[in-house]
Order: C-alpha cells, then sequence, then structure tokens
C-alpha cells in the first residue's frame, strides 16, 4: 500500500498550479493597455454628466427667480433668498453666481454662471434667453 505523501507527490507532478510571473506580467500590461484606452472616454461621459446635472439646476433657479420676482417684484440678489442649494455634484466642480448686465436688481434680466472649478469643463450661462455653453463673453 501507497503512503498518502507518495500519492500527493505524484499527483502534483501532473497537475499545473497557479501561474507563472510572465503570465502575471502580462496580464497586468494588458489590463493597464486597456484602462489607459478607455479613460478619455469615460472622463468625457463623466464631463457631460457633470455638465447636464449643472444646466438642470441652473433652470430650477432661473424658474425660482421668476417665482421671486412674481413675489416680490424684484429679481434675487443671492442664491439664499431663491432657498435651494445645488446637489453635492454640482457643488464640487462648479461655484453658481448671479449677475445683473445693468447696475441695478429691478432690471429686466439676470444671468447665472456655473464657473469650474477645476478640470476641463465649461463655463455655462444662464440668463432669461437659455442656456448658452462657453465663456461669459458668447
Amino acid at each position: 500500500m501507497r503512503s498518502l505523501y507518495e500519492l500527493s507527490r505524484r499527483r502534483k507532478c501532473h497537475v499545473e498550479e497557479g501561474m507563472t510571473l510572465l503570465e502575471m506580467l502580462f496580464v497586468a500590461a494588458l489590463v493597464t493597455v486597456l484602462v489607459t484606452a478607455v479613460r478619455p472616454f469615460y472622463q468625457k461621459n463623466l464631463n457631460r454628466i457633470h455638465r447636464a446635472e449643472a444646466q438642470t439646476y441652473l433652470l430650477r433657479i432661473a424658474s425660482l427667480q421668476t417665482q421671486y420676482r412674481l413675489k416680490f417684484g424684484k429679481y434675487s440678489e443671492n442664491l439664499a433668498d431663491l432657498d435651494t442649494k445645488p446637489n453635492a455634484s454640482v457643488e464640487q466642480h462648479y461655484r453658481i453666481s448671479i449677475d445683473f448686465p445693468e447696475a441695478h436688481v429691478r432690471s429686466s434680466s439676470y444671468r447665472f454662471r456655473a464657473i469650474p472649478k477645476a478640470g476641463a469643463l465649461e463655463t455655462i450661462t444662464m440668463g432669461d434667453l437659455g442656456v448658452t455653453l462657453g465663456p461669459w463673453e458668447r
């Protein structure tokens, strides 16, 4: 009768277990190449999502601005009066500001701007004429 040691030793001779170092390096290199190739597309889609969230928020505060004017006869000078707060993503990526093209608040037009804090995001301007992307002057 054979010993347990001989049986286990014989089995190991016929069965390969694990991966070689070369195979693991090849898999790591392949994963690195794939991640590097996909990252720009992922980042572009993330930027689109952040921009869409900011546009949605600007539309919401524009609606609140109109309601504020109907109630008080003038536009609000700050966001606190509109009783709204952007979601965490908008706060993280944009700084929101109110601007009046004319010198006084009783002006017939206003502009909200979502100014990117960093990254490849664009400035978004929302006024009484709608949403535009790009620099403020556009």
